[in-house]
Parts: structure tokens; sequence; C-alpha cells
């Protein structure tokens, strides 16, 4: 069999991954007594751990604990998050069209 083609998903073109990231957030900052719930995270999205971190608390930093274990810790939960994820509504159209 030959390969044909390769499919890159540009965060968010073809699958909806927003409610994943947030409950990796959530997930992650409750382990660190930071109570959040995804839909605090959800208008969030898209901003790098520097802008998220603080959000949480003003104290926490992306380059000193315990900001940088929660962004690791995030990273973690993040793949199993994503059976929530959800295609965009025309992405079986657009990857057509490849």
């Amino acid at each position: 069999m030959s390969l044909r083609a390769i499919l890159l998903d540009i965060d968010g073109t073809l699958v909806d991954s927003n409610d994943a990231h947030a409950a990796a957030w959530s997930e992650a900052s409750a382990e660190f007594g930071y109570d959040r719930p995804a839909s605090f995270f959800r208008p969030l999205i898209g901003m790098g751990g520097d802008h998220v971190l603080p959000k949480i608390d003003e104290a926490l930093d992306e380059d000193e604990n315990p900001g940088k274990a929660i962004a690791a810790r995030r990273v973690r939960s993040f793949p199993r998050s994503t059976y929530r994820q959800s295609p965009q509504r025309r992405a079986r159209k657009r990857s057509s069209n490849i």
C-alpha cells in the first residue's frame, strides 16, 4: 500500500479541540488546589501558559513552581481529553478538497 496523502490538522481547522484543552487545564490546575471548571479556561484557549497561569492565580508563573508543574501536567492531561473532541462542522468537506 502506498501513501497517498498526509493530513495535518492545524489546531481547530478539522477538529475542535478547544474543549479538550480547557479540560486539560482544569484537571491540571485542580491537582494543585486551583479548582476551576473547564468553562473558566474555555475563553483563554489560544493564549500561552504564560497568560493562562496568572488568570488562575496572579502569583503563578510558567517558569517557576507550582505554575511550571501545572503547565507540564496540562500537557500530560491533554491526550486523555482528546476523546471529547469532535470534527468541525465542515471538516469532511475541507478534507475532501485536498
